[in-house]
């Protein structure tokens, strides 16, 4: 608020001095202008003045905020409010932060320089490759940077720096939306270094699923190898790997299928979790060749037990979260009727060494298998699946995941 200040109380004798004064001046006297030296600025009348309102800065007035108050303000609240508080205070924030321009993206910078950050939910939710529910202000602020005018050189800082894969795979996704393929190199280069290090922060799993997508994404064969490493430290991710090699020629393919097989953690993970392993691509030879061998060598009587007793329903979705929903929904469909004839194989392979009580399941599997591959199964309509007793759910739309939510 600005208060006006008028000029029109003066004392009695002042005033007439005052009064005569500018009668002189303003009849009897020439112009103030022409007598003035050359140079020199020209002297407002003063009758030009009285009684004109004369702005005066309001000392008790708040100084505008700056985007570093703004979030500094944020940060220090946040902790006390609901989730449903939080979430509005984000967007709000977010809002105000744009509008700030280059120096709301500033402090933006500096917040993730500084490993800035601030819990927001115990779990996340994404749909259609964006985040709807973010699990902390940072991945809140990395949503908002995949439109954000100007922020390519952010999503790039962060896409190199940063520990987290989470962070990683969401930079990189708003560098691929902004301008496509003009930073794949880039974004390469920030994954194999990813892989190297350690520690990738909360939600690594999620961050190395999304780093496999980005592989795929990008038809990348030289990460595949540090897919391979991340997955070796996070054998629950295997199968998404498994999923996305499916696009690379067989010279990539077979060989990185041998590897993931042959790693102990990883065996011992697909083993234990029957689901996983039996929605795996057996149209896929070495698919077909590995889960065999690990069913006869690797596998107790019980869980070779739990492996067959769905496995002639086929496979129930394809293990791909449209982290690039563009894309994705120009990819092409899997082929049922390939699969069935690989789990058809698998079933011939692993009969003759299997115990009695195990060529029955094998027996029974073979004639859903072959029914199916007479009457194919229409496309399945849309299904929830939980995950991991209750950690979350995903929906399945088709054979594809399209959205899913982590409660942790």
């Amino acid at each position: 608020m600005r208060w006006k200040i008028t000029l029109c109380a003066l004392g009695a004798a002042a005033g007439l001095a005052v009064i005569a004064a500018l009668w002189k001046a303003g009849v009897a006297q020439p112009s103030n202008a022409d007598s003035e030296p050359r140079g020199t600025m020209a002297r407002t009348s003063t009758n030009e003045r009285i009684g004109v309102p004369v702005a005066v800065a309001d000392e008790t007035a708040p100084a505008p905020e700056t985007a570093g108050h703004l979030l500094r303000a944020a940060v220090a609240g946040l902790p006390a409010l609901s989730v449903e508080g939080r979430d509005r205070v984000v967007r709000e924030l977010v809002v105000k932060l744009r509008a700030h321009g280059q120096d709301g993206l500033k402090v933006v910078r500096e917040f993730f320089a500084a490993s800035g950050d601030v819990k927001l939910r115990n779990g996340f939710e994404m749909a259609d490759g964006k985040i709807k529910s973010a699990p902390s202000l940072r991945i809140a602020l990395l949503e908002a940077l995949s439109d954000w005018p100007g922020a390519v050189e952010v999503n790039r800082e962060i896409a190199r720096s940063t520990s987290r894969g989470f962070e990683a795979a969401i930079a990189i996704r708003n560098l691929e939306k902004s301008a496509p393929g003009v930073h794949r190199a880039e974004a390469i280069r920030a994954m194999q270094e990813l892989a190297q290090r350690p520690d990738r922060g909360e939600f690594a799993m999620e961050g190395a699923n999304y780093l496999i997508e980005a592989m795929r994404h990008f038809a990348a064969p030289e990460l595949v190898p540090a897919a391979e490493r991340m997955v070796g430290e996070l054998p629950l991710v295997a199968a998404v790997l498994v999923d996305a090699l499916a696009d690379f020629p067989d010279v990539v393919r077979g060989p990185a299928l041998d590897r993931i097989f042959s790693n102990p953690g990883i065996a011992a993970q697909f083993a234990a979790n029957p689901y996983m392993l039996r929605n795996l691509p057996f149209s896929e030879p070495r698919v077909v060749k590995n889960v065999a061998g690990l069913f006869s060598g690797g596998m107790t009587p019980r869980q070779q037990g739990r492996f067959l007793a769905e496995f002639g329903a086929g496979r129930d979705y394809t293990v791909k979260p449209d982290f690039f929903p563009e894309k994705a929904a120009a990819a092409k469909p899997g082929n049922p009727a390939a699969d069935i004839k690989g789990r058809l194989d698998f079933l011939a392979q692993i009969e003759p060494a299997a115990a009695p009580e195990i060529r029955q399941q094998v027996a029974e599997a073979r004639e859903e298998l072959a029914a199916a591959l007479e009457n194919p199964v229409p496309e399945p309509a849309d299904q929830v699946i939980s995950i991991g007793n209750g950690a979350g759910d995903a929906v399945i739309k088709g054979r594809r995941i399209q959205s899913i939510r982590i409660d942790k």
